[in-house]
């Protein structure tokens, strides 16, 4: 397994506190949450719909793989069920019921890892480092919107995301009458800045309600209906995270089109916008646990596609970062979280666009090989959310990552 690829695919999506703290944009955004529960259900998505259950009281996991459930294969397919123990900033799973294709281990004693926010958001890998990850959302109701909310977001890579054409991020406003979600505003560019090179189609109005996913808010790939048309599923959690998955894996009926109203590749996943300009040395000076994620696996690499990864450090053993607006961090050795990270990586922001949040000139540097990408950076809750998409542009791949901050 070469390390190169893990540590070249990070995807940011970290929590961090901060005196800039606001779930609103411009006077806009979302209604306080409820307290917390230590029993969430969760939505979430690698390009497949995931339901997951995380259970803090009893230390139980649950997920399912709706996508693949609902084709009628005649077996269980990606199903898991077990327990979870603490690793470090982790939770550790043990699965009694392990899954099917497309979650699969060579070791039947690897369940996986996790990172959790009770009530807010989640992060999960059943299976080892072979395996997707899957960004969670709860479930367990609609939010209510106050008047417009903004969103930025950056696209899930899939195997067919391309780095010069595809959607690599953007912004979008939306608001909510009853059940009906509508969107407006989309800006989307490449991860240079450019327009992508299909145009945008606007996303039908949505609908929030509940199904075999939960609550979720679920729209046509096409406002005009015409078939074949792919369901986007979404989910708004309540202190301002997003996920969206765009139908590009479903598979019928035939011919199906997925949505390029969003997000490109599998889907998007993002964080209302901050109602301010972040500082960015408090952004890099928190200390974030979390996956990166690669969807292309080659012969190459082993199939490397998710590990778990750590950034900030504090102590005289830190190595310190190369600039005020970056900051280090690494793998685990074995994919084991109680192990100290190394810290053969690094993620620099760059300079944030006047678009609250948005830094779109970052640079993930491996061994001293500097890489393009985008992060985007929320604080609900006055919690630091970084999402950030990465192209390794000698082997050709994008790389995702996803932090929260601990």
């Amino acid at each position: 397994m070469s390390v190169f690829p893990v540590a070249m695919m990070l995807f940011l999506a970290g929590c961090g506190g901060s005196s800039q703290n606001s779930n609103s944009s411009s006077g806009q955004g979302l209604v306080t949450p409820p307290p917390p529960s230590q029993i969430n259900k969760y939505l979430g998505s690698n390009g497949d719909i995931w339901n997951v259950s995380l259970d803090h009281t009893n230390s139980q996991v649950t997920g399912k793989d709706i996508t693949k459930n609902g084709l009628g294969l005649g077996q269980p397919y990606g199903s898991a069920a077990g327990a979870f123990t603490t690793a470090g900033k982790f939770m550790k799973f043990s699965l009694a019921s392990v899954p099917t294709p497309p979650v699969m281990t060579g070791d039947p004693s690897v369940g996986g890892l996790g990172v959790d926010i009770p009530g807010r958001g989640a992060i999960v890998r059943f299976g080892d480092v072979t395996n997707s990850v899957v960004p969670l959302i709860p479930s367990e109701s609609c939010p209510a919107i106050q008047g417009t909310a903004s969103y930025i977001f950056i696209s899930i890579p899939n195997a067919a995301w391309s780095n010069q054409n595809d959607i690599a991020y953007g912004t979008f406003q939306v608001s909510v009458t009853g059940q009906n979600w509508n969107f407006a505003g989309v800006t989307q560019f490449t991860l240079a800045g450019m327009p992508p090179s299909a145009a945008s189609t606007p996303l039908a109005t949505g609908y929030c309600g509940l199904s075999t996913t939960g609550y979720s808010v679920t729209a046509a790939s096409s406002p005009d209906d015409t078939p074949p048309i792919a369901t986007v599923t979404m989910g708004f959690g309540p202190s301002g995270l997003f996920v969206e998955d765009n139908g590009s894996e479903q598979s019928s009926p035939s011919g199906v089109i997925p949505s390029n109203g969003l997000g490109g590749g599998a889907g998007a996943v993002g964080v209302v916008q901050p109602s301010v300009q972040l500082s960015t040395s408090d952004v890099v000076g928190a200390q974030y646990a979390g996956f990166f994620y690669e969807p292309v696996a080659t012969v190459f690499d082993n199939s490397v596609v998710t590990q778990a990864v750590s950034f900030g450090c504090a102590g005289s053993s830190c190595p310190a970062p190369p600039n005020s607006t970056s900051m280090v961090g690494g793998t685990f050795p074995g994919d084991d979280p109680t192990q100290m990270a190394k810290t053969n990586l690094v993620i620099d922001l760059g300079p944030q666009d006047p678009t609250n949040g948005l830094y779109p000139k970052a640079q993930l540097t491996v061994s001293g090989v500097s890489f393009p990408a985008v992060a985007i950076v929320g604080n609900p809750e006055g919690k630091f959310v970084i999402y950030a998409l990465a192209q390794d542009t000698i082997r050709g791949l994008p790389a995702a990552f996803y932090l929260f901050q601990q």
